[in-house]
């Protein structure tokens, strides 16, 4: 299952250690998934594992961007909307600020030249342009 879009998790564990620690098996198992590497990274974020958490979503990028180039081709793709988006809260997270606002302008950014219709319909369209909003005050 290496580089798919399936975003939902495998294992339920109500412990982020236990479940950072599943993910990493399967990263282990499958280096090239990027998918798993999304969610070791949001284990990983939720267990304040920051500056892990935030190689573990550039890696995913990486790998979704190369693996899958029709992603690269419409950024207003969700699942990597939803990895920038996390990645950006990451970096937030460790006072990263800048590195955040690129993050989140990359998501805004995609939709400029796009209906207000489907802006309105885009939860990461809307999340990042709240943070951005947040950092402009």
């Amino acid at each position: 299952m290496s580089n798919t879009c399936n975003i939902g998790d495998r294992f339920v564990s109500p412990d982020p250690a236990t479940a950072a620690e599943e993910w990493r098996q399967q990263v282990v198992a499958n280096p090239e998934d990027g998918s798993a590497h999304f969610r070791l990274a949001s284990w990983l974020h939720t267990w304040k594992q920051n500056e892990e958490a935030i190689h573990e979503y550039q890696t995913a990028l990486a790998l979704l961007e190369r693996s899958r180039p029709d992603l690269t081709e419409q950024p207003r793709h969700f699942y990597m909307e939803t990895v920038h988006y996390w990645l950006g809260k990451a970096l937030q997270e460790v006072d990263r600020t800048s590195e955040a606002r690129v993050q989140w302008e990359l998501i805004v950014n995609a939709y400029a030249e796009v209906s207000e219709e489907l802006k309105n319909t885009s939860s990461n369209y809307h999340r990042a342009q709240t943070e951005l909003n947040k950092l402009a005050v």
